[in-house]
């Protein structure tokens, strides 16, 4: 039950990163993780992730890039508030520095607005709906290959070709020492 794995789904300019990590647990302990206001999607990740998981402390963590571009806003009061410490600061250590406008802009608090905003019409709601479920299924189809369920089995697969492999490696090892053997005594291998 131990995995992780990730996909990154992509369709009328929304992107969708999700990643899903997993350890063994006795039940299911499901945990979702999504940008701010994309609630509505939760019920129905949740009920794609316990299609596909029965047991085990699961973390999904979904990103959504928007679609369009979200309007940023610069708020004013604080930048003068922080002007006005800034030059205070530059009046008693006399320091003859001039304000970076890039670094007031980094300023935390500074700009506001750069949510991902969550589709307005119930068509682009339910497209990006199908967009998380699409990313969510590729992931989940990932993880289980590479270390949930089946991959459990896989897992097995390989040690087993492993295991067969490294009997095939003492083979071949004993085979070159006996072949040195022979070279050295001025015979040729037949």
């Amino acid at each position: 039950m131990t995995g992780y794995a990730q996909a990154r789904a992509e369709r009328d300019g929304w992107v969708v990163r999700v990643s899903v990590k997993s350890v063994n647990h006795r039940f299911l302990d499901l945990k979702l993780r999504m940008p701010e206001g994309f609630d509505l999607y939760d019920l129905r990740l949740r009920q794609i992730v316990r299609e596909k998981i029965h047991r085990g402390h699961v973390e999904v963590t979904v990103g959504v890039e928007p679609g369009k571009a979200a309007p940023i806003q610069v708020n004013r009061e604080l930048v003068q508030a922080y002007l006005k410490a800034a030059e205070a600061l530059r009046q008693e250590t006399r320091a003859a520095t001039d304000m970076d406008v890039v670094a007031l802009l980094r300023l935390p608090g500074v700009i506001t607005g750069v949510t991902t905003a969550v589709p307005e019409t119930e068509e682009e709601q339910e497209r990006l709906g199908r967009l998380l479920d699409g990313g969510l299924r590729e992931a989940l189809a990932s993880w289980m290959i590479c270390g949930g369920r089946k991959g459990v089995i896989w897992w097995r697969s390989c040690a087993i070709v492993w295991r067969g492999s490294a009997a095939m490696s003492s083979k071949c090892a004993g085979s070159l020492r006996r072949y040195g053997r022979r070279s050295h005594a001025g015979s040729t291998p037949s």
